[in-house]
Order: structure tokens, then sequence, then C-alpha cells
């Protein structure tokens, strides 16, 4: 058969293989804020990869073997490890995560380094037996003799876990590492030098939410908060602890003219209330004559905490002693349309002027006072934070961004 030398002889295309992604991370129902932000990449991710998940928890694998995933226990991973083209750890300074040290030093991946800091988590492996010596360890090979010679004699553990970040495990033992600001790369290049070079900065991923309406039960998505349709609430999200300042917040709130309205409430969304601090919390409420206007909720189930951000009327993020972690839930509000206040602290300081009600770092009680008083008083400028805060997110936190 004669073919003129003009004509291109192509075999039939052969359809490319999507390539193979382990996901090594706590899912939901874990209480914890990365199991959250998971639950959230997860889509994006599985629009690009063929994406099975891993995670020691048999609640939540159970839960997440119903969406199309195959959902691995970190032994089941490490048997088929070489199976995948790439592996991602989400990888946090708290027990849920405590389970991937080992995972991470036999199966390198790319990890997304939530927290600067894993001081805690190794110091409780170690202290707790889960990994005996595994601080020690981290402690030698990323800071030397000293500071790991300071894990038994100094006479304040804690002081340790704050000075000291032992975040090497994210850096040596990985194929490269991803955070989320500009304050958590530096705090790396600080302590660890060079190596600062092998990591990414990326946004913290946020979906886009449609907007909604603000205000009512219906806001709430059929969730009735028990707030009244014409009550001011401020809240504020996330654990509770001294780092979060909430009682700097509760006695602004008190001293300011917002405590004399019955109007104006106050909700403290999220958190463990069976922590000291909790407790005392709530004395200082019950004390300063609060107690039906300021409310501890503890921690909530995702829909409660949805109608809680689409309720508020402002929401209060504010940070002390950060290390490195950037702050979802303050991500949370923008992306609800909740006007929000913060101090400069940290990662909080690289959000934009526009989008959020900025106070300095080391903010005084009349100053946090006066700016929930102008806040509530200004609904124009409330709105204005408010759209500011959702183009932030669609421009530099959505998965297509």
């Amino acid at each position: 058969m004669f073919v003129s030398s003009h004509i291109a002889l192509s075999s039939p295309p052969v359809p490319q293989r999507r390539s193979r992604l382990a996901f090594v991370s706590p899912l939901p129902p874990q209480r914890s804020g990365v199991a959250a932000y998971a639950a959230e990449l997860i889509p994006a991710l599985a629009a690009h990869y063929d994406l099975d998940l891993v995670c020691e928890d048999a609640t939540a694998r159970e839960a997440w073997s119903h969406t199309g995933h195959k959902v691995l226990d970190p032994a089941a991973f490490s048997s088929r490890s070489a199976s995948y083209d790439r592996i991602l750890y989400q990888l946090g300074n708290s027990n849920a995560h405590r389970w991937m040290f080992p995972l991470l030093q036999d199966h390198p991946g790319v990890v997304t380094l939530h927290d600067v800091f894993l001081s805690g988590v190794l110091s409780d492996m170690d202290t707790s037996s889960f990994r005996e010596g595994a601080w020690f360890e981290a402690l030698y090979r990323d800071h030397g003799w000293g500071p790991a010679a300071d894990r038994y004699l100094h006479r304040d553990p804690f002081a340790v876990i704050q000075r000291y970040p032992c975040c090497g495990a994210a850096l040596f033992d990985s194929v490269g590492a991803i955070v989320h600001s500009r304050e958590a790369l530096e705090r790396i290049r600080r302590w660890y030098g060079g190596w600062a070079d092998t990591v990414s900065l990326i946004p913290h991923l946020r979906a886009p939410y449609p907007p909604c309406g603000r205000g009512g039960p219906a806001a709430g998505g059929g969730i009735d908060l028990g707030f009244a349709p014409d009550d001011f609430v401020v809240c504020s999200f996330g654990g509770l602890g001294p780092s979060k300042l909430n009682h700097r917040l509760l006695a602004a709130f008190a001293a300011s003219a917002s405590s004399g309205d019955p109007r104006c409430r106050l909700a403290f969304v999220g958190g463990e209330l069976s922590s000291d601090y909790a407790q005392e919390l709530q004395r200082q409420i019950e004390a300063l004559g609060l107690g039906e206007r300021v409310r501890l909720t503890g921690w909530v189930e995702p829909d409660t905490y949805n109608s809680y951000l689409r309720r508020a009327d402002l929401a209060v993020q504010l940070r002390a002693h950060s290390r490195g972690e950037s702050s979802g839930a303050a991500l949370d509000c923008l992306n609800h349309g909740a006007p929000v206040l913060v101090n400069a602290h940290g990662s909080m300081g690289e959000l934009p002027a526009d989008a959020v009600w900025r106070l300095p770092d080391a903010f005084t009680d009349a100053q946090l006072a006066g700016a929930l008083e102008r806040l509530r008083a200004d609904a124009g400028l409330r709105a204005r934070l408010a759209e500011a805060g959702r183009r932030r997110i669609r421009a530099e936190h959505a998965p297509a961004a």
C-alpha cells in the first residue's frame, strides 16, 4: 500500500496512568485541626491522583471506607509503600501524629509541616513509653548534645519543650517539606539554616464556602444555637489555652460597653472543657456575672462549628507564643464571611490589612475593648472586612488558586 510521505503514521493514543498517591494523615472524626484540613484537601488531590488514605485510627478508617477511597492502616501501607509514586504526610504537634515518625523514616515522602515545633509530641512519645528515647534522639540530632542532656538534667522539662523545635524529621527524613506561612519558614531557617531551602511555602488550603445569609437560625444551616435574631454575637474559634489569649478576650468583653448590653453575647467555640485553663475561664465567667451571656461550647461537630461561623457577627482570633503554626480557624472565619479581629502575632501578621481588623502584637486590654466597640458599632466596616476576607480565600487559599 502506498502512503504519502506527507502523512504521519501514528498509533492510537495510549491512556496515561494517573500517579498513585498515599495520603498519610489523621482524619475526621478525630478531634484534630489537621484532620479537618485533610478532609478539605483530599477531594482536591483526588482530582489528580489515584489516592489511598493511610490512618492509624480505626474509627476514622471505618468512616472513610465509604468515601470511595482505599483506607489503609500503617502496617498495610508499609507492605505496599513501593507501589506509590508519591507519599504525602500531614505532620503536626499532637499525639494524633506520633505513629507517623517511624513511617516517615522507613518510607520517605513529602511532609506538610503544620507545626514547626514537634517537641510536644516527641516528648510525649518518649515519656509515655510509646517510643522511648524519641525526644532525646531528636534533641541530639537536631540541636546537639547540650539540649539532649537537658532532656534529663533540666529542672523544667516544659522549658526544654518550649525552647527547641525538634522538627528535623520533616527535613532530614523527607524528600521535601511544605509550610503555610513565612513565619514558619523563617523559624526553620533560624534553627536549621540551609535546610530551609528544601522547604516550599504554599498557602493553607481552604475550599471556598458558598456565600450565605447571616444572622438567624436559617444562617446556621437549620441548627438553632439559642441566640435571638437581634443578638450581637462575638465568637472565638479553636482551642482554649494561654497561647489563644481567651482570658484576654473575656476581660476585654467584660470591660467594654458590650458587657452591659444583654443582646451582646460571647462564645468560645471549640477546645476541651476538662483542661485546667478552661475550668479557670469558666470560673472567671461566673465571677464576672456573665454566665448567661458567655459560653464555652467545648468540642463541637462540624455542622455546629459551621453554624457558629455563619452566625458570628464578629470573630476574634488572638495569638501569643507562636511556634510557626498557621490558624485554620482564622481562615474558616474569612471563608464564611465573618469579619475577623486579630493581633499581629506570628502568621496572623501575614493576613492582609484589608481583610482583618488587626491590633498590634502586644495589644492592651483597652485596645481590644475599643476594637470590639468599634466593630460592633460599624456594620459597614464589618461588611467590607467580610467581603475582603472571602476574596482572600478565593484568590490565595482555594484549591484552584
